[in-house]
């Protein structure tokens, strides 16, 4: 049954896709973004509210595997970047030293760009497995509520096991919790403001964790 108080949106669609297509043809990305957009917006707008709600769920799941993915393979990736620095940090020594190493070798051999068992490659074997760890950033409210569920999944392998030595292990993980989900919001907002920059997202995200919010939770 057809909702007689929803706006047909129908023609302001078809205007949409031909702007897109004459943007494409005109190879202008600025016009081609923008008709995307609100394209994006008038479906969403057109979405059942549990829709929406499964769309912000699955975006809070992978967005959590995301998080504990990098968490679990983050010693592999340490250990691979400080063998890497060593090997390159040794060979830029000799080299000044005056012995003569090829150009090829100065950089390093043993550091990989995906270690086993590391953050990328932790997150391909979910991926293989069908969980998912990709959430939808093209949404203002997934990529919220994806990038706070990321942080929370990074700090969760780390707070779990300090909570039980703690002397109130709930208190202690509620203050994780503030922390984990002002540094996340801190991050989302970085980078809605300056998409692909990871000097912001990490900026947003240490800013967030000492927002209001998370000092309150410290106190």
């Amino acid at each position: 049954m057809v909702d007689e108080n929803k706006i047909d949106t129908g023609s302001q669609k078809l205007e949409l896709f031909r702007a897109l297509d004459q943007a494409e043809k005109d190879g202008n990305d600025r016009a081609k973004l923008e008709a995307y957009r609100q394209l994006q917006a008038l479906y969403i707008a057109d979405e059942k509210w549990y829709e929406t709600a499964a769309v912000r769920g699955d975006a809070a799941v992978q967005g959590l595997w995301k998080g504990l993915s990098q968490t679990m393979g983050l010693p592999v990736d340490l250990t691979n970047l400080i063998v890497g620095l060593g090997e390159t940090g040794v060979r830029k020594v000799l080299d000044a030293a005056g012995f003569e190493i090829d150009s090829e070798f100065k950089d390093s051999k043993l550091m990989s760009k995906k270690p086993f068992l590391g953050s990328a490659q932790t997150t391909e074997i979910l991926n293989n497995l069908g969980i998912k760890t990709e959430y939808d950033k093209t949404r203002a409210s997934t990529a919220l509520i994806g990038r706070i569920a990321e942080e929370v999944g990074m700090s969760a392998p780390i707070a779990a096991p300090l909570a039980r030595g703690a002397a109130k292990p709930l208190d202690f993980l509620s203050k994780e919790a503030g922390i984990a989900v002002a540094a996340g919001t801190g991050a989302a907002t970085a980078q809605s403001l300056f998409p692909g920059s990871a000097g912001a997202e990490i900026t947003g995200q240490l800013v967030g964790g000492l927002s209001p919010i998370a000092l309150y939770q410290l106190y």
